[in-house]
């Protein structure tokens, strides 16, 4: 009767338990920054860095309705919009046009060029247009008058069925020429200032894993010459924007490079092509070839999951990068060290109201505004920075060239505005720490998930506070190795037991002397299903404190996401699983165990876990995040540990020798495999036979 009411109680707190956590696990509203690890995501509402200010289209322009393939700016603010009706139409800084530019050839006639996909803009005033379906490059003054016009380039490098069509230009302070042509996989192709094709640049690489590198030499080896020539290659994703930075570095955007991860969609090129950009996570460096620089999600439009795509890119004067992403209506700020600045645009609506896109095209940045170009609704977006947003661009660009005391007032100024502002939070931690105050590092990285600024400042308390105490710290780790030797010595020579009941003596001693001790519990009758339960609950609560108050650097908890119901069920549920399907599958086998014992011996097993659980959530509070691999050693020790009295414990209670037990515990996971099923298909039904009760009451109510 006692052994009944004290598993209905733990049965009744771990309930209790989940449903506190669940309540008060509170959502944190979000949007203009994430909170970002190696493998999550969430957005975090706050302040508008960039609010729209206008729109332009035909109708504010006085003109008749055109497609607008493109916009750029040039160095006086002026806007060139590329119409898809061989026009281009100057707006000025008001949104008023100013003149409506034609293409004059050589020979005076009016150059066509309907349905061209690029534009750009000199400091020269010079403009260039990807005549795309004409397969040209038209170079023309600020009035349009023809210069010149780059075709197909007759080189070595490219491939006899290389189609020049080209779509994005620019152009850096050497006059070096890069343009991107549609279709094209090796890259950019970059131009001298006179105009001769010099090479591809910066092309995307084609993933090679150990699969795909097997198949390629299997494939070798067992093709022959018809397949391989019918065989589809897997080819490198070409670049839909290119934009160059004062300081001439090129970025591009991929758009979508995979169905499935959906990383690599910007890069920042050195000159010699190669990737630079990087994500540090502080206990690692990621090149953004792989880094999501959007969502995780799939959107979904009409009844199709779509994912986001990149389809334009621009650099402001201070390095900052802006990615425009067409499936999600968004405008990405990026900082150089790929921590996203703000987000804004439209969202997922249909671009019936300012600030929302139906299909976004093209980007251009001027200054402290930002231009947004719709190919649907054929109108340009005008957005304007914010008060609060020019003191978060200025904050966060004297924090990446490391004036972090130059840039502290106008943290704390923003964080005044805005408390929600991890880039505040982190930028206040570097300067704390730049100015020796390292507690308030510490705190102001922790509020920030900064790793790095909090392990730099943790490791200077720590090497203050040894320095400080380490007399006291000698002489009480002396006394207290001391005190732990007479102990020893004291219990050895008088005999004492510490834990006088036998049966928690058994437990706690099975993982020292697993053989004796499930011998004694098996014919003594020493185990103890309260106990057991009692162990079940605590690897759930161990399990829950290891998740929740691990400190930050160590753990993926998120109060929003978090459900303790599925801790239960990877706890609790697993042993009761296991313990289920090995004891029906034993009884098949002739196992002499009964159910009861099987759960004891699955229970007694997670003791080591336990203690790692409890153990590791305090380590975590004085280690380095670099010396993760202590902790990631105190798992596997567990788990190894774990094991070990699982396969005893079992072993002994059903008196299996090893072999016998392998081939029971492999049917074991068979049958935990078929319970999960069945009870999935169980609920799917009543789920089904709930929902058909509910309909048929509503047919009778409504009739």
């Amino acid at each position: 009767m006692i052994k009944k009411q004290l598993t209905a109680l733990s049965l009744i707190f771990i309930f209790i338990f989940s449903l506190r956590l669940s309540v008060s696990a509170a959502p944190t509203d979000s949007f203009t920054h994430w909170d970002l690890t190696e493998n999550t995501k969430k957005a975090v509402y706050t302040k508008d860095v960039y609010k729209s200010d206008a729109v332009i289209n035909a109708r504010s322009l006085g003109l008749d309705s055109s497609i607008i393939q493109d916009i750029v700016c040039d160095k006086n603010g002026n806007i060139y919009i590329l119409a898809g009706d061989s026009r281009i139409l100057v707006v000025d800084e008001s949104y008023k046009l100013i003149k409506t530019i034609s293409v004059t050839g050589f020979d005076g006639l009016t150059v066509d060029f309907t349905d061209s996909r690029g534009i750009y803009i000199s400091e020269e005033n010079d403009i260039y247009i990807g005549d795309t379906n004409n397969g040209r490059v038209l170079v023309c003054d600020a009035e349009g008058k023809l210069i010149k016009e780059i075709i197909r380039p007759e080189s070595p490098i490219l491939p006899e069925d290389f189609a020049f069509t080209p779509t994005k230009i620019t152009r850096d302070s050497k006059g070096y020429l890069y343009v991107i042509s549609d279709g094209a996989y090796y890259g950019a192709l970059l131009f001298d200032s006179n105009y001769e094709f010099l090479s591809f640049y910066g092309a995307n690489a084609v993933e090679a894993t150990v699969l795909s590198t097997l198949q390629n030499l299997w494939d070798m080896l067992t093709k022959n010459d018809e397949k391989r020539s019918q065989e589809m290659k897997k080819l490198p994703y070409q670049f839909l924007d290119i934009a160059l930075d004062k300081e001439d570095f090129a970025y591009t955007c991929t758009g979508i490079t995979a169905d499935e991860s959906g990383v690599g969609q910007i890069r920042m090129l050195s000159p010699g092509g190669s990737n630079i950009l990087e994500k540090n996570f502080g206990t690692s460096v990621v090149d953004s070839g792989a880094f999501n620089f959007a969502e995780f999600d799939v959107a979904v439009r009409h009844d199709k999951d779509v994912r986001q795509n990149f389809v334009g890119i621009a650099v402001d004067d201070m390095g900052f990068i802006y990615a425009l992403d067409s499936t999600y209506g968004l405008i990405y700020v990026y900082d150089t060290d790929c921590n996203l600045v703000t987000a804004f645009g439209g969202g997922k609506n249909s671009g019936d109201r300012i600030g929302t896109y139906s299909a976004a095209c093209a980007i251009a940045v001027s200054e402290d505004k930002v231009f947004v170009a719709d190919s649907l609704q054929n109108s340009v977006t005008a957005y304007e920075i914010t008060e609060y947003g020019s003191k978060v661009l200025e904050a966060q660009s004297l924090t990446l060239d490391g004036e972090y005391i130059a840039a502290k007032p106008l943290w704390q100024e923003i964080s005044g505005l805005d408390q929600n502002n991890r880039l505040a939070m982190s930028a206040l931690g570097k300067a704390a720490y730049s100015e020796g105050n390292y507690k308030e590092a510490m705190t102001y990285a922790k509020m920030a998930m900064d790793r790095t600024t909090y392990d730099q400042a943790m490791k200077k308390n720590q090497e203050a506070f040894i320095s400080e105490n380490f007399v006291l710290i000698f002489l009480l780790i002396i006394t207290f190795l001391a005190g732990i030797a007479v102990l020893i010595a004291v219990s050895k020579k008088r005999q004492i037991v510490l834990v006088k009941n036998q049966r928690v003596s058994i437990m706690l001693s099975c993982c020292v002397h697993p053989f004796r001790n499930f011998n004694d519990k098996k014919k003594k009758k020493m185990g103890s299903v309260i106990l057991a339960a009692i162990l079940s609950v605590l690897f759930f609560v161990s399990a829950v404190i290891n998740m929740v108050y691990k400190d930050f650097r160590f753990t993926s908890f998120d109060a929003v996401t978090y459900n303790p119901v599925y801790q239960l069920v990877t706890t609790v549920g697993l042993i009761l699983l296991w313990s289920v399907a090995n004891w029906a599958v034993s009884v098949l086998q002739q196992g002499k165990g009964l159910f009861k014992e099987v759960f004891i011996v699955t229970s007694y097993a997670m003791l080591p876990m336990i203690v790692y659980n409890l153990l590791s959530t305090a380590v975590s509070y004085f280690i380095n995040s670099s010396s993760d691999v202590l902790l990631s050693g105190m798992y596997v020790a567990a788990i190894i540990l774990s094991g070990i009295i699982l396969v005893v414990g079992t072993m002994i209670v059903h008196e299996f020798s090893l072999p016998r037990f392998l081939l029971t515990a492999i049917l074991t996971v068979l049958a935990m495999i078929l319970i999960v099923f069945v009870l999935f298909m169980v609920g799917m039904l009543l789920s089904q036979l709930w929902q058909f009760i509910v309909t048929v009451i509503l047919e009778i109510t409504y009739r």
